[in-house]
């Protein structure tokens, strides 16, 4: 069995008392596991922002590269 640091004090034979003790162990576990949990779900969806980004910034450039090339050409038909 686990060893409860929390539950030291707990004199032999209190049943309820231990069994208190564990349960809040028990959601103290769970408490940062979930935490662990939903801190991994943020940073995954910061990563698919940072990606979903990069995506639209090579788009947009090649976008940008195409409006610069057809203004030049532009340019140069004008009369001068």
């Amino acid at each position: 069995m686990k060893i409860l640091e929390s539950c030291e004090y707990i004199a032999v034979g209190d049943i309820n008392t231990l069994n208190q003790c564990m349960e809040y162990e028990d959601r103290k576990e769970r408490r940062k596991r979930q935490n662990r949990e939903a801190a991994k779900r943020s940073r995954l969806r910061r990563l698919k922002s940072v990606k979903e980004m990069e995506e639209m910034l090579r788009k947009l450039s090649v976008e940008n590269q195409i409006l610069r090339y057809e203004n030049i050409k532009l340019k140069t038909m004008l009369p001068k």
